[in-house]
């Protein structure tokens, strides 16, 4: 299933971390100050930015194969259970997207620092791993949710996924976020909330698989 979906998803596993490569190392290079604070500040929104970004695109895609009437035939035919075949897409949506993004980050953190030589960069690869793990990777529960919002959009709808996505993800996250800010939810509380609202789209997403018919 794996080499399956690889052959022939092959531009979404390229293009994720060269995304993230091309666009993290041109803000490295663009934003680069001696004033590490102002930098490690501006750098974290932007890498929140492009992992909500990374994460929620390849949520709308996990069922990206099924687009046309030929996909799903090819796709629903597979000699796999409907587990497997679930098991597999989600392996590629949330854990290799996470992968790829990681990969993709550290890539242009070389390229940047490569091509900045002469302008001192080394506090912009010191601060980096700080920044990722202290403002980044603190929201991966809610990220993590809001893709799997975007991954039921991707089960339910062939046609316009993007869009029908997040306007699914509007209708869902904005209640959420005016609910968490005013009952003053903390962190910690909000990310059991969002682990558990995830397993239970994951639950669903499955549901709409296993029922999936060619249209």
């Amino acid at each position: 299933m794996l080499r399956h979906d690889y052959d022939h998803n092959i531009a979404s596993w390229i293009g994720l971390p060269l995304g993230v490569l091309a666009g993290e190392a041109a803000f490295l290079m663009a934003e680069h100050s001696t004033d590490a604070h102002y930098f490690v500040e501006t750098f974290a929104i932007v890498l929140r930015a492009f992992y909500v970004l990374a994460m929620v695109v390849m949520g709308s895609m996990m069922f990206d194969k099924m687009q046309t009437r030929h996909g799903q035939i090819a796709y629903l035919t597979l000699p796999a259970t409907a587990f497997e075949k679930y098991l597999v897409n989600w392996l590629e949506t949330v854990v290799a997207t996470f992968g790829a993004f990681v990969v993709g980050l550290v890539a242009a953190v070389r390229v940047a620092f490569s091509i900045m030589l002469g302008s001192d960069p080394q506090f912009c690869v010191m601060l980096l791993p700080q920044a990722f793990v202290s403002d980044v990777l603190p929201w991966t529960a809610v990220v993590v949710w809001l893709q799997s919002v975007m991954m039921i959009a991707s089960a339910l709808w062939r046609r316009k996924t993007m869009v029908k996505g997040i306007a699914l993800l509007v209708v869902v996250a904005v209640p959420a976020y005016l609910v968490t800010t005013s009952l003053q939810l903390s962190h910690s509380t909000i990310n059991l909330l969002t682990t558990l609202l995830t397993v239970v789209n994951y639950v669903i997403v499955y549901k709409i698989f296993a029922k999936t018919q060619i249209r």
